[in-house]
């Protein structure tokens, strides 16, 4: 199992950059959709736990689609479980993510997008909300290229879907 870089977990307070949005549970009215706003012909990594039916939802792939349609370039990763495996075999389908599925799950979740440079950080998401959610649209370059490499570590470490 890939563990979290956690030397940037303070007692107090987990420090991404500045603007920080701390959300403690992250919910219809906190979600990713809301706070991302990747520019055209940027690139977005986005972390899964098993792909749920709940948040692989129409909303989410419609999402991602518009997103496609700007040009930027979407890699998720997440599994082995996969609940919303229609939705997520028609998104590849249609060319909209590349998609990558890892032998054991994760519960600590990374999303970034390129340009501009931003971090969603979710603590702990495995079943229901994710919990200890922190935003950035201005990460802290050490911040940036520790959740970057952790992603790509969970991109290498997974397979193709099928």
């Amino acid at each position: 199992m890939l563990k979290p870089p956690f030397r940037w977990f303070t007692r107090v307070e987990f420090y991404l950059g500045n603007p920080q949005i701390d959300i403690r549970i992250a919910n219809h009215l906190h979600n990713l959709c809301m706070y991302l706003e990747p520019e055209e012909f940027s690139e977005v990594g986005i972390t899964s736990y098993n792909f749920s039916k709940r948040e692989w939802n129409k909303a989410f792939c419609d999402w991602l689609r518009e997103l496609s349609r700007k040009g930027i370039k979407i890699k998720v990763v997440g599994g082995p479980e996969i609940e919303a495996k229609k939705e997520l075999d028609e998104l590849v389908k249609e060319g909209v993510v590349i998609a990558k599925i890892l032998e054991s799950p994760t519960t600590f979740h990374v999303v970034y997008a390129t340009k501009p440079k931003q971090l969603w950080i979710e603590e702990y998401h495995q079943k229901g909300l994710p919990q200890g959610v922190h935003y950035t649209s201005n990460p802290m370059k050490e911040a940036w290229n520790e959740y970057l490499k952790l992603f790509n570590i969970y991109w290498e470490e997974g397979r193709g879907i099928q």
